[in-house]
């Protein structure tokens, strides 16, 4: 099923904010329908603010496949052209919905989608982005180059991402994972994962014995 998602106006990492909001210059993020949205440039996942399940479905889904009934039906749902690539390109977010959407409303499990608009007259003369890097094109523009600024015929076209999610479950301050405690910390109080819980609870002990000596 596709799932709109809650969404964080910005990376809580400082870093990450820094970084994405000098390269791409906003971290805004647009609803186009139910469970799709757009912004510039990528990293849609630091933006989700519940559980991300996965990044990459069609490999866990082909994973699970692959201990339950073997290689061989693993391989063959892989290949399956009908089947929504994780990552692709297209000529625009319609496009994408017309050809897989009813896939994703029929699945189980939930999904979210992001799109990025590359635009032609943003590519430089020297390098710049360019398809193979991206996923399967499903458009209709007939790319005849490596790089769209050589694509003089082709104005823009669109990235998307598929995100396996769960709105059910908060997410862990720190990572994509299920917040299962709530810790106080000098910056405040924030729900964690086990995993994160353990960390920080090394680094405490690490910090106390340093002290000690």
């Amino acid at each position: 099923m596709i799932v709109d998602v809650p969404l964080r106006a910005k990376p809580l990492d400082p870093h990450l904010q820094e970084v994405l909001g000098e390269i791409y210059g906003s971290h805004e993020v647009q609803r186009l329908r139910k469970g799709f949205y757009i912004k510039r440039g990528w990293a849609f996942d630091d933006y989700i603010d519940c559980v991300v399940i996965s990044e990459w479905p069609s490999q866990d889904v082909a994973e699970d496949m692959k201990k339950e009934f073997g290689l061989e039906k693993a391989l063959n749902y892989l290949c399956d052209e009908n089947r929504a690539p994780d990552y692709g390109v297209c000529d625009s977010p319609e496009q994408f919905y017309r050809k897989y959407g009813k896939q994703l409303v029929n699945d189980v499990r939930q999904y979210c989608v992001c799109f990025c608009e590359i635009r032609r007259e943003d590519q430089s003369e020297w390098g710049g982005w360019r398809y193979h890097k991206w996923g399967p094109y499903i458009g209709t523009q007939k790319p005849q180059h490596e790089y769209l600024y050589d694509d003089k015929h082709i104005e823009k076209v669109y990235t998307w991402h598929i995100y396996q999610v769960d709105i059910n479950k908060e997410r862990c301050v720190r990572c994509k994972k299920e917040a299962r405690h709530e810790r106080e910390f000098a910056e405040g109080t924030f729900k964690i994962c086990t995993d994160c819980l353990y960390f920080f609870t090394q680094q405490l002990r690490k910090e106390k014995r340093k002290k000690v000596k």
